[in-house]
Order: structure tokens, then sequence, then C-alpha cells
């Protein structure tokens, strides 16, 4: 859980600081998408994202309320079974739900393993990123300082020197100007 809300953290820190923005500006954009009807399901998504316990109960309440519902038409329908038939048949409805139900706790912890391997692969791949642009940032200075270095040495070359340097001959061959 923690490590969810550390790379969740990391994530959105990283994109504020790509598109050089604030947080505030980004919670008044994510504000903003709430509030149009065309962009609410994707900043809706995201909001719901960044509080994990709340998106966890939201599904918890739901499956309450499905359990509730189920329940209420079982009291309402209550028929007196008087038929060995449908006591059996009531058992084994009873059974396939625990089933069901316990085959949904295990996908949802299964799901939650994959979550988190997702969170994983993912804070590694934004590190090696990192790491990619620390090292292109790094080569960049160096061409920079070398670059600068070179211009500098042209810059401060003796007078004699320059003159010399910088002097073209020219001969001429059947015709043709070689100049060197």
């Amino acid at each position: 859980m923690q490590e969810f809300v550390q790379l969740r953290n990391e994530i959105i820190s990283s994109l504020i600081s790509e598109l050089n923005i604030s947080k505030e500006k980004f919670n008044i954009e994510v504000q903003r998408g709430l509030s149009n009807p065309l962009h609410f399901s994707a900043f809706n998504q995201i909001k719901l994202i960044e509080d994990y316990h709340l998106f966890k109960n939201i599904l918890k309440k739901r499956n309450q309320k499905f359990n509730e519902e189920i329940k209420k038409q079982l009291q309402e329908s209550s028929i007196s079974y008087s038929n060995k038939e449908e006591d059996e048949e009531l058992q084994k409805a009873i059974k396939e739900s625990l089933f069901l139900k316990n085959e949904a706790s295990l996908k949802e912890a299964q799901e939650q393993e994959e979550l988190e391997n997702i969170l994983k692969l993912s804070k590694a791949e934004y590190e090696e990123y990192l790491k990619q642009i620390q090292k292109q940032r790094k080569n960049t200075q160096m061409k920079i300082s070398h670059y600068k270095e070179q211009e500098e040495e042209k810059v401060n070359l003796p007078k004699h020197q320059d003159k010399n340097l910088f002097k073209i001959k020219s001969k001429t061959h059947e015709g043709l100007i070689f100049q060197f």
C-alpha cells in the first residue's frame, strides 16, 4: 500500500515537473476535468487512484449492497420449505454462493498482487528512464564544456601565432589553383 502511494506520488510529481506546472495548477486542471461532462470519467479515475482506500471501499460497498439485495429477496420470498428437495437445493445455492464469494476474494487478492507487480515494474522502468535522462544530461553538459574549452583556446591564441595560422597559400598546377 505504501509503495502504491509512493509510486503514485513520484509519477504525479514527475508529470507535474515535466509539464512545468505547479501542484496547484495540476489540481485546478483535475477539478476542471471533473466538472466537464466530456472528461469526467477520465479525471474521476485519476481522483479514485489518488485514494486507494476509497477505491477499495467503493468495491466493498458494491459487494455488500449486492449481498443485501440477495438476502432481501430471500426474505421476501419466505416460502415454507417442506420439501426435502427444496432444502437441498437451498443448501446447494448457499454453498455455491460461498464458493463464489471465496473465489471473488481469491481473485481480488490475485488482482492486488498483480497490481503490486505492475507498480514495481512501472517504478523500475521509471527509474531506468530517469537514469537515461541523467546520462543524456551529463553527456550534453560534457559536450558543452568541451565546446566552451575549444572556443576559449581559440580566443586565447597568441597574436603572432594567430597571423601565421590563418595564412592561405596558393599554388598553380597546369592552370588549376590549389589553396592550403
